[in-house]
């Protein structure tokens, strides 16, 4: 498998709805990324109440031979979600590094509260107007728990 940084492509876990043409900060964004390439988010949301109590795991798969990657997996993530845990106003989302509030920073969540709305996504980054529409035929999923699945759906390319 190659390296996305070797491709020029980047895989980002990103925020808990579709980005459809949000402005990011280039800030936010690695230092080689030309803000005017493509950026694309595939997404699965997990509404309130959809953790029950207790320990959970997830594992994301994506394959994206289009664009010049294919069978990436992230490892095990483990958390827990609890009814002592407070629900979180800012978006909680289902990265490849772990669980965060933030589209870009380190994982920094553990515990979810069992009425959190969360959203698995990753974004494809660094796409050309070529690999835009090769990157609508990438296919994602997250596994979780005992070998439940659902596909991460395309959502709208958007410049970053």
């Amino acid at each position: 498998m190659r390296s996305l940084l070797a491709a020029g492509l980047f895989l980002v876990a990103a925020c808990a709805q579709p980005l459809q043409g949000v402005d990011l900060p280039l800030a936010s964004l690695p230092e080689d990324i030309d803000s005017a390439q493509w950026a694309m988010p595939f997404f699965h949301e997990f509404g309130p109440g959809f953790w029950p109590q207790g320990p959970h795991v997830y594992q994301l798969l994506f394959d994206c031979p289009g664009v010049g990657e294919e069978d990436v997996k992230s490892e095990l993530i483990f958390f827990a979600a609890g009814s002592d845990f407070p629900t979180i106003d800012d978006e909680v989302h289902l990265r490849l590094q772990g669980i965060s509030t933030t589209t870009m920073g380190p994982p920094d969540l553990q515990f979810v509260s069992t009425d959190q709305e969360t959203t698995a996504l990753l974004t494809v980054v660094g796409l050309s107007d070529a690999q835009v529409e090769a990157a609508a035929e990438c296919a994602g999923e997250i596994q979780w728990d005992d070998g439940q699945s659902a596909p991460l759906q395309p959502g709208e390319p958007f410049r970053p």
